[in-house]
């Protein structure tokens, strides 16, 4: 694997995000025209790339299960566990420790992880990041509101009947990472002509996922968040330290080789944007949330191809 390759990769990513970025800037992207295409990628071009991607990619290849089931109960079991300790012990308010280990549990693989993974390992890891991210969202929607606020409870209807719903299950990524197991596990056939249809569709996630994080950038004054140390040392601890600390029990637990490098990826992705939206629901610092998105966003330029330096190269 060449870094080179990767770093070119993570620069063509930071181009499009400062594309968006200078869009809104310019006014050429609105508040109303963010959330219609925000939704449009979430509901059709990302789905459509998930199931593009197996539909017209090689089935041969054979996904490792014991190495897949490892990588889920690491990041979606393990680590929220991990995140919750290190939050106790991390110098902030008391209030905030539940934002913390929230930021901590939920890596941004939703939105910015497929791009990454497929420009980094190519089509073969869209799959196992489509099944890593279902498990990603069973936990956000069940145990995040109760590490948010503590109690699981909305601040502005006090219930849980908003977050854990039938609806939030059935939503197009989710359907499609199933559809995606299922026809890659059982060789279902499908039409080569539906098959590239999907994959064509799919492509337009990439740039408009970029562009849209950039949109998320412009709206938060830029010089708060670089006067704000904060955002540094949280920085350096999701996309740094952890991935770091974990690469020996990566190695130990997840013999397959792309799954383990899919798995460290996703532990050095920056802070998810869910992060911003669960924060404001719950009556947290949806302003610090902001900036540790932002930053870690920008950052993760330059601390992703660090990490495949260090460890997959």
């Amino acid at each position: 694997m060449d870094v080179t390759v990767i770093l070119n990769q993570m620069v063509q990513l930071f181009l499009v995000m400062a594309a968006g970025y200078g869009l809104y800037k310019w006014g050429q992207i609105d508040d109303a025209f963010y959330s219609r295409l925000n939704r449009f990628v979430l509901n059709v071009t990302m789905p459509a790339m998930i199931l593009g991607s197996v539909l017209t990619g090689s089935r041969t290849v054979a996904i490792h299960v014991p190495s897949m089931t490892a990588a889920c109960l690491i990041l979606t079991v393990l680590l929220p566990g991990l995140s919750f300790l290190t939050a106790g012990f991390l110098p902030v308010k008391k209030e905030d420790r539940g934002l913390y280990a929230f930021m901590m549990m939920y890596p941004n693989v939703g939105f910015m992880g497929f791009p990454v993974m497929k420009s980094i390992f190519g089509n073969d890891s869209v799959l196992a990041t489509s099944v890593i991210n279902l498990c990603f969202n069973v936990s956000l929607f069940t145990l995040g509101p109760a590490v948010m606020y503590g109690k699981g409870k909305s601040a502005n209807t006090g219930k849980w009947q908003n977050v854990f719903s039938l609806k939030t299950f059935l939503s197009p990524g989710i359907i499609a990472s199933v559809c995606a197991v299922l026809f890659y596990g059982f060789h279902i056939p499908c039409p080569p002509a539906a098959g590239n249809a999907l994959n064509l569709m799919g492509s337009m996630t990439t740039p408009l996922a970029m562009m849209l994080i950039g949109v998320i950038l412009a709206r938060i004054p830029f010089g708060e968040v670089w006067r704000d140390r904060r955002v540094y040392l949280f920085t350096l601890l999701i996309q740094v330290i952890i991935p770091a600390a974990a690469w020996p029990v990566l190695t130990l637990l997840i013999p397959d080789m792309l799954i383990r490098g899919i798995a460290l990826i996703i532990l050095a992705m920056p802070a998810a944007n869910s992060a911003v939206i669960f924060a404001g629901e719950y009556g947290k610092d949806e302003i610090l949330a902001a900036k540790m998105v932002f930053f870690s966003t920008f950052m993760s330029i330059a601390t992703i191809p660090l990490i495949v330096m260090w460890f997959l190269v």
